[in-house]
């Protein structure tokens, strides 16, 4: 089991950030798994991940694992979902539809 002195040097200055948070992390991730956190931290920074992991974290908890961490870390490569964005009515298409809408009406009073 990896501890924080097996880490790579670049994780260093995150396991720092997370215990000056009073974060403890169980770090036991493989070589491979460190380069995917150190891709994390080089694409959204160090203060990023440790504000997600500051959010995820309850005083008093057990120290979760760094894989745990790794999977929530990753989600901020995830999009946020969103609607797509609505496509705003054109004049013509609202004027069409109340012309189409006053044809039928004219149509059903005719019929009376």
């Amino acid at each position: 089991m990896n501890t924080a002195a097996a880490l790579i040097p670049e994780l260093r200055p995150l396991d720092a950030a997370l215990v000056a948070a009073s974060i403890t992390v169980r770090w036991s991730l493989g070589l491979g798994e460190q380069r995917d956190v150190y891709r994390l931290v080089q694409a959204h920074g160090v203060e990023a991940l440790v504000d997600l992991a500051a959010r995820r974290t309850n005083p008093g908890e057990a120290p979760k694992s760094a894989r745990y961490w790794l999977k929530v870390w990753s989600d901020l490569d995830r999009p946020a979902p969103s609607a797509p964005p609505r496509a705003p009515a054109s004049t013509a298409s609202y004027a069409d539809n109340l012309a189409a809408g006053l044809a039928l009406l004219a149509q059903k009073e005719s019929r009376t």
